[in-house]
């Protein structure tokens, strides 16, 4: 009797593990693969706890200096989906999209995110352009909503969400820089942020392979008093521009680097772009330049 007795406790005990592990794998949180924390970030805003997000390039910078790792094929492979900017920029993503089974989202495909810049060329960092961050929030979610249907009430309500908070963050930007004073942008990758600030001058200088001449319509250009403000990447090196003595702002205006990937949320977007509108605060014409 005994021996029946403890047959059956060991039996109710492996019901009840076995019923455990069916509703593990039933729930089981599905795995997004995103190549750039910028990116991670506002999807992150549309499914929060419901999905786990790996960023493939967690270290800053540049993502096209960033070489992908053995491992970044294995977390590719095992992921539902894989979202990327496109192949001219993401360069680490497309040898491993060849027999990739997943949902793979390339945003470039997306007709209602502006990609152009200023000058009417293709550039690629359009989240820093909130008009676009909002098109891709809208578009990201119905695609996450069709791969993902069980989802569908937690997304739409995070988008509504994410709809205010983005438009908020826009309200702050254009309210404290309206009278940002003339600048000189020494970096394309912020292109898209200053797409939308009114009242403001911008002029933007490729520094790279540029000509001689380029060079001293430049130099030319940061002598005069009508710049007040040189806006560079934190990646450059300012050095060169401590001579002209004007205020030189470092925007991390590229990937953003993430040491610990528990910390991802849609709040590092809200954060980081935040934090941007605060250091161009310091060239507005009525606080830094008040006695010019």
């Amino acid at each position: 009797m005994k021996n029946k007795t403890y047959s059956f406790k060991t039996y109710s005990l492996l019901v009840f593990l076995a019923i455990i592990l069916v509703n593990q794998l039933a729930y089981s949180k599905p795995k997004i693969v995103v190549t750039i924390a910028p990116i991670a970030s506002l999807v992150s805003m549309l499914v929060k706890d419901q999905a786990e997000i790996v960023i493939l390039d967690k270290s800053g910078g540049c993502p096209h200096h960033h070489n992908a790792k053995p491992s970044d094929k294995f977390t590719v492979t095992n992921s539902q989906m894989v979202i990327y900017i496109d192949d001219n920029f993401d360069h680490l993503i497309s040898s491993m999209l060849l027999d990739y089974e997943g949902v793979k989202v390339k945003i470039s495909d997306f007709p209602s995110i502006d990609f152009k810049s200023i000058n009417g060329e293709v550039n690629w960092h359009f989240w820093l352009d909130l008009k676009n961050v909002n098109a891709l929030n809208r578009q990201m979610a119905e695609l996450l909503i069709q791969a993902f249907p069980q989802m569908k009430n937690k997304i739409q309500q995070n988008l509504d969400e994410a709809i205010i908070k983005i438009e908020k963050l826009d309200n702050m930007k254009q309210s404290n820089l309206a009278d940002l004073a003339p600048v000189a942008l020494l970096s394309d990758s912020l292109e898209h942020f200053f797409k939308s600030i009114n009242n403001s001058q911008v002029r933007i200088f490729q520094t790279a392979n540029s000509s001689l001449k380029n060079i001293k319509k430049l130099d030319d250009s940061l002598n005069s008093d009508s710049i007040k403000c040189i806006v560079v990447d934190i990646e450059q090196n300012n050095q060169a521009y401590l001579k002209y003595n004007k205020l030189i702002i470092e925007i991390d205006s590229e990937n953003w680097a993430l040491t610990n990937e528990r910390s991802l949320s849609g709040d590092l977007f809200i954060d980081k772009y935040s934090k941007m509108i605060n250091q161009l605060k310091l060239c507005n014409t009525k606080s830094h330049f008040k006695s010019d």
